[in-house]
């Protein structure tokens, strides 16, 4: 993703609006790709006004995402055959990871169908299981969570990713450090990286950015923040912003209550800056 994908869907961009720069907004993921892409395409790097990073992922060492701190117990990053960690990664699929399909919207509807019929306090507890199980995929937060959306994210959510992906973060957790996929391979490392596996060096993100972080996400721990609030070299001033709600978690970004006082506002205004100041 980070030296095609996004590569290619900013060009894209560029060539139909017929603009020279453009503003980046990513989430999570999308700040990974985003900062991996400077090793790279310098090229691409180089047509980004400002990028807007939210809930930026580049090392998870400290995370405290259950999943994450389960899967790599068994050290499911590194799968030895008969280990339980081999099996696991054998069990999670040939390629993708967590596709959305109709099992999932069975379960998207039937908090619509179960939880709606049912009378007072019923109704609320029925939600809070729903609500449960979304926030193990980030966080608890129950003030910023809107219940009417549970119908509408498990519909969408997950949306599948490939395993090699989860088996990067996994790779990363346990080394603590930036890097591209370990195929466990040479000549898998030589024919994708075409060279040793790349670590990615933050002091090659030359791209002016602006950071949002929440002090109760899984996946950034304080450590990791901290990590690239030092090794980034040009987060402009005034950029860095730590949420002002202690409870906020990794996918308030994209669905809390108050995102667009706590969150989308500054975003909003430090592109309006970049703007006005040529960033």
């Amino acid at each position: 993703m980070a030296q095609y994908d996004i590569p290619a869907q900013i060009e894209k961009i560029l060539e139909v609006t017929g603009r020279e720069k453009l503003f980046y907004i990513g989430h999570s993921m999308g700040t990974t790709t985003f900062l991996a892409m400077h090793h790279y395409r310098q090229d691409v790097a180089k047509k980004i006004q400002l990028g807007n990073l939210l809930a930026p992922v580049a090392t998870v060492g400290h995370s405290y995402y259950p999943v994450l701190e389960f899967l790599n117990f068994y050290d499911v990053g590194y799968p030895q055959n008969h280990t339980i960690g081999g099996t696991i990664w054998k069990l999670l699929g040939h390629g993708e990871f967590a596709p959305h399909n109709w099992i999932l919207d069975l379960i998207a509807k039937s908090e619509e169908y179960i939880c709606e019929n049912l009378p007072g306090k019923l109704s609320v507890y029925c939600k809070a299981i729903y609500e449960t199980a979304i926030f193990l995929d980030g966080g608890f937060d129950y003030d910023e969570f809107n219940t009417s959306l549970i119908e509408p994210i498990l519909s969408h959510s997950p949306a599948g990713t490939s395993k090699f992906v989860v088996g990067q973060y996994l790779q990363e957790f346990k080394k603590q450090k930036f890097q591209g996929y370990d195929w466990m391979d040479k000549e898998k490392n030589a024919a994708h990286h075409e060279g040793p596996i790349p670590e990615y060096n933050l002091s090659s993100v030359t791209t002016p950015v602006a950071m949002y972080w929440g002090d109760n996400d899984w996946y950034t721990a304080r450590q990791d923040i901290d990590f690239l609030l030092k090794g980034l070299p040009n987060i402009l001033p005034g950029m860095k912003h730590e949420v002002e709600f202690e409870n906020w978690s990794h996918l308030d970004f994209l669905w809390g209550i108050d995102a667009d006082k706590l969150v989308y506002r500054f975003v909003m205004d430090n592109i309006e800056k970049c703007l006005k100041n040529n960033c």
